[in-house]
C-alpha cells in the first residue's frame, strides 16, 4: 500500500475563469467540498497516511481551504511552466521515498477508484480503457502494450486515457529534469522520460467506479451529476431507487454548501419522524402520512452527506440506524394509537416514547445475532425486494394514513416487515447448506451454521415482540379497560408523584454500594456508571445478561482492574443477589405466618428457593475448596471456551487455570471479608425494589385489607424467583402478567392492580433504560479523555 501521496493543485484553470472569477478552480466547491479538499479526503479515506499538496496559482486561497487538514503544503515557484514543474517542487519532501502516489487535484473520483493503483508495488498509472468521447477528446491518451503503458500524449491515436493518478519512484524527478532539458515541462513529458528508463504498469480503473477531470463549465455539470448519482447504495430497495433517492440526493446537493454535519441531519429526520408519529396518534392522517414519507426521504440525506463530504464513519452509521429504528417504532405506535381512538395526550406520550426507545434498543441489540439471515439482494425474490424494505414499509404506512385507514396501514406495514424476516429465515434455514454457510460467513465470519441453529436464532430474536404484543395488546385489554387504568394513573396528585420519584431514586442508588463493596477501590460514581449501563443492556437485548457482563468487564478494565478482580466481583455480586432472591420466599412465608394468613399454597415456592439456595451454597463451597480444584475448573472452562472460539474463527486462550486460581483467591477473600455487609447491601437493594411496588399499590388505592404487605411480598418473591432466568429482555410481558395474576389471586380491583403493576414496572424497568444510555455515553467519553491506571 502506498503511504505517501502528492496532490498537484497549482494550475491556473483559464477555461473556468468565468465560474471562479479569475481564482483557482482548486478552491471551487463541488458538493460543499472544494476540489483540493476532495482530493485530500479521497486519499486519506483510501488509507494514505501522508499527503503533500503542491500549490502555485492563487496559492494562499488554495492553502486556506486546507486549514485543519493533516497535510504538508509546498509552493511551486515555476508552476506556470507546466505540471511537470509543479511535481518537481515536491522532490525535497518525497525524493527519499521508495514510491509515492501522484493525484491531479482537479480530478474527482468515485468510491474505490484508487484502491487498485494504491496497491501497486512499482511505477503505475490509472487508466480508463473505455472513456466517454468527450473525455477521450480532452484527455491524455496512453499507449498500452500488454499490461504496460509505453507512451503518453494528447496526440496519440489510442483509446485509453490516463485518469490523473500515478505511482512513481523517486527516479521520476530525474526523468522530469531530462524532459525539461528538452523543453517539455509537462507531467506527460516526465512520465515518457521515466518510461525510457523503467516500465510503467497500466492499472485499469475498477469497473463500476468513475472519475471526472474538471476543466470546463460542462465538466462541472458532469461531475455534480456523477457525484449525486453515486450517493445511492447497492442495498437500496425499488422504492428508494425510483422515489426516495432521486429526491434525497437533490436535497443533499442543494444543502451541501451549508456544511451541515450528517449527525445533525439524522437528528432532524428523527424529529420529523416523531412529529409524524404524534400527528398519527392524534388522528391527523394527512399530516402524519406526509411527514412519514418526508422522514423516509430525508433519511437518506445524512448518509449521502457523509459520503459526499467523505466523512462517513461507523459511529455515524450506527447512530443513523438506531434513530431509524426509533422512528419505525414511533410511527407504528402512532398508527396503533390512532386505530385505538380516544387516547389521552399523556398516554400517547408514554406509549410512543416507550415503543420508540424499546424498539430502537431491541433492533440495535439483535442486529448482531440475526445478521446471519442477511442475504445478497440478488437472491431475494422481486416481491420481497419491492415490499420488504424500510422504504416500501414507510410508503405503505404513509399511504394508509393518507387514506384514513390506520388499522389497514398497521397490518400492511407489519406484513411488509414480517415478509422480509420470514423469507430470510426460510431461505437460510431451508435453502441448502451452501446458502446457509455463505450467509453465516458473510455476516459473522463463522465457518458454518446449521439450519436448526439459524431457526433458533430467529425464534429468540422474534420472541420478544411476540411476547410484548401478546401481553399488552391481547391479554391486558381483555382483563381490564386500559383507558380506566391510564385515567387512574393520570389522576395521581403531585404529592403522590413526588413520592414515586423519591422511591424510584432510592431504588436506583441502593444497588451501587453492592458493586462498590464487591470491587475494592471502585468509586461510587464508577459503581453507578457500571451498574446502570450493564442493567440497561441486560434489560434490552437478547441474552442481555451475558452482554452486560461484557460491558461491565470493559468498564472495569478501562479503570485498571484486572481479570481476577473483575471475575470475583461479578460472581460475588451474583452470588449474594441470588442468595437474597432465594431467601425472599422464605421471608415472605414467615411474614404470612406472622400475619396469620394462609401459607399452604406458597410452601412450594419457598421450598424451591430453599433447595436452590442449598445447591448454590454447595457449588460455591466446591469452587473454593482448594487451588487444585479451581485449576481443574479453569482447564475445563478453557476447553469449552476454546471450542467456541474455534467455532467463530478466533485463536485459543491460554492460562485459564492460573487465572482460576487467582480468581479463587480473590473471591474467597471477598466473601470472607465482606460477606455480611455485601449480603446486607444486596438485601436492601432487593427490598427497595419491593418498596416501589408497595408504594405504587398504596397510591393507586389498594388497601392493606385488600392485599397485605405480606401477601404483596409473597407475590413479589414468587415472580422475582420465577423470572430469575430471562426468557426475553427484562422478561417484559411475563413479569407484568405474573405480578398482575398474583395480586388478583389474592384480592383486589383489576383496574387498581394493573395500574399499580404498570407503574411499578415503568419505574423499575423503563426508567433504567435512558439512565443507562446516559451513563454508558459518559463512560465512553471519559475513556477517551483519561487512560486507565492500574489499581488491581
Amino acid at each position: 500500500m502506498v503511504g505517501v501521496a502528492v496532490v498537484l493543485a497549482a494550475g491556473r484553470s483559464q477555461r473556468l475563469g468565468g465560474v471562479t472569477n479569475g481564482g483557482s478552480k482548486l478552491a471551487l466547491p463541488i458538493g460543499g467540498v472544494s476540489l483540493v479538499e476532495r482530493a485530500v479526503r479521497t486519499l486519506q479515506g483510501a488509507g494514505v497516511g501522508r499527503v503533500i499538496v503542491v500549490v502555485g496559482f492563487e496559492a494562499d486561497a488554495v492553502a486556506a481551504r486546507l486549514d485543519g487538514y493533516d497535510v504538508e503544503i509546498v509552493h511551486a515557484d515555476r508552476w506556470a511552466d507546466g505540471n511537470g514543474a509543479s511535481l518537481a517542487a515536491a522532490e525535497g519532501l518525497v525524493g527519499s521515498e521508495e514510491r509515492f502516489a501522484l493525484v491531479c487535484g482537479d480530478h474527482v473520483f468515485g468510491d474505490g477508484a484508487l484502491d487498485d493503483i494504491l496497491r501497486a508495488t512499482g511505477p503505475a498509472v490509472l487508466v480508463d480503457l473505455s472513456p466517454d468521447p468527450v473525455v477521450w477528446d480532452e484527455g491524455t491518451r496512453v499507449r498500452i502494450r500488454g499490461d504496460r503503458a509505453v507512451a503518453f500524449g494528447k496526440s496519440l491515436d489510442e483509446t485509453a486515457v490516463d485518469c490523473g493518478v500515478f505511482v512513481f519512484p523517486a527516479g521520476v524527478f530525474a526523468a522530469g529534469r531530462d524532459a525539461a532539458e528538452r523543453g517539455d515541462h509537462s507531467l506527460s513529458g516526465a512520465v515518457n522520460a521515466l518510461i525510457e528508463k523503467t516500465g510503467v504498469h497500466a492499472v485499469p480503473i475498477r469497473p463500476g467506479s468513475w472519475w471526472q477531470d474538471v476543466d470546463t463549465p460542462e465538466d462541472l455539470i458532469e461531475v455534480r451529476t456523477a457525484l449525486r448519482r453515486s450517493l445511492g447504495k447497492e442495498s437500496d430497495g425499488a422504492i428508494s431507487r425510483t422515489l426516495n433517492r432521486p429526491l434525497s440526493t437533490r436535497i443533499t446537493m442543494a444543502i451541501a454548501p451549508l456544511h451541515l454535519p450528517p449527525n445533525l441531519l439524522s437528528a432532524v429526520t428523527f424529529l420529523i419522524g416523531v412529529w409524524a408519529a404524534w400527528s398519527l396518534s392524534a388522528g391527523r392522517g394527512v399530516v402524519g402520512g406526509l411527514l412519514t414519507q418526508l422522514a423516509s426521504v430525508l433519511d437518506g440525506c445524512d448518509g449521502e452527506t457523509a459520503r459526499l463530504q467523505r466523512t462517513a464513519s461507523s459511529r455515524g452509521a450506527a447512530l443513523d440506524g438506531f434513530l431509524d429504528r426509533m422512528v419505525d417504532g414511533a410511527v407504528f405506535a402512532g398508527i396503533g394509537l390512532w386505530a385505538w381512538t380516544d387516547v389521552s395526550p399523556g398516554l400517547r406520550v408514554l406509549v410512543i416514547g416507550a415503543v420508540m426507545i424499546g424498539f430502537g434498543l431491541l433492533a440495535t441489540g439483535v442486529k448482531a445475532p440475526i445478521a446471519v439471515f442477511e442475504v445478497p439482494r440478488r437472491d431475494e425474490p422481486r416481491l420481497i425486494v419491492l415490499l420488504g424494505g424500510r422504504d416500501a414499509r414507510m410508503l405503505l404506512l404513509a399511504a394508509g394514513s393518507l387514506l384514513g385507514m390506520p388499522a389497514l396501514a398497521f397490518v400492511v406495514g407489519m406484513a411488509s416487515y414480517g415478509s422480509g424476516v420470514v423469507w430470510r429465515v426460510l431461505f437460510v434455514a431451508g435453502g441448502g447448506r451452501e446458502a446457509s454457510e455463505a450467509a453465516a460467513r458473510s455476516a459473522t465470519g463463522a465457518p458454518r451454521i446449521t439450519p436448526a441453529a439459524a431457526v433458533g436464532r430467529a425464534a429468540r430474536a422474534l420472541l420478544f415482540p411476540v411476547v410484548v404484543i401478546g401481553a399488552f395488546a391481547v391479554v391486558l385489554p381483555r382483563m381490564v379497560d386500559l383507558h380506566q387504568v391510564w385515567a387512574l394513573i393520570h389522576s395521581l396528585s403531585w404529592e403522590a408523584r413526588l413520592v414515586l420519584v423519591a422511591v424510584t431514586v432510592w431504588n436506583l442508588v441502593t444497588y451501587w454500594p453492592v458493586v462498590m463493596l464487591s470491587m475494592p477501590g471502585l468509586s461510587l460514581r464508577q459503581a453507578a456508571v457500571v451498574c446502570q449501563s450493564s442493567t440497561t443492556v441486560a434489560m434490552t437485548v437478547p441474552v442481555g445478561g451475558a452482554v452486560a457482563v461484557g460491558v461491565s468487564y470493559a468498564m472495569f478494565s478501562s479503570w485498571g482492574f484486572g481479570p481476577a478482580a473483575i471475575a470475583s466481583s461479578t460472581l460475588g455480586t451474583w452470588v449474594v443477589g441470588m442468595t437474597v432472591k432465594l431467601l425472599l420466599p422464605a421471608l415472605a412465608l414467615v411474614a404470612l405466618a406472622v400475619e396469620g394468613q394462609q401459607v399452604t399454597g406458597f410452601l412450594s415456592v419457598a421450598l424451591t428457593g430453599a433447595v436452590a439456595l442449598g445447591i448454590g451454597a454447595v457449588v460455591v463451597v466446591f469452587l473454593l475448596r482448594g487451588e487444585q480444584t479451581s485449576r481443574r475448573i479453569g482447564r475445563a472452562v478453557g476447553s469449552l471456551v476454546n471450542r467456541l472460539r474455534r467455532w467463530v474463527g478466533r485463536p485459543p486462550v491460554t492460562g485459564l487455570d492460573d487465572r482460576a486460581a487467582g480468581f479463587r483467591s480473590q473471591l474467597g477473600g471477598l466473601l470472607r471479608d465482606r460477606w455480611p455487609v455485601l449480603s446486607a447491601a444486596a438485601a436492601v437493594s432487593q427490598l427497595s425494589v419491593f418498596s416501589v411496588m408497595l408504594v405504587a399499590m398504596h397510591l393507586v388505592g389498594i388497601s392493606e385489607s385488600e392485599v397485605s404487605w405480606a401477601e404483596a411480598l409473597a407475590v413479589f418473591a414468587s415472580v422475582r424467583l420465577a423470572t430469575s432466568v430471562p426468557i426475553v429482555p427484562g422478561n417484559v410481558g411475563f413479569a407484568e402478567l405474573g405480578y398482575i395474576g398474583g395480586l388478583l389471586l389474592v384480592e383486589g380491583s383489576a383496574t387498581e392492580v394493573v395500574a399499580a403493576v404498570l407503574l411499578f414496572r415503568f419505574l423499575t424497568y423503563f426508567v433504567q433504560i435512558p439512565i443507562g444510555a446516559v451513563t454508558f455515553l459518559t463512560w465512553h467519553r471519559d475513556r477517551a479523555r483519561h487512560p486507565a491506571e492500574s489499581v488491581a
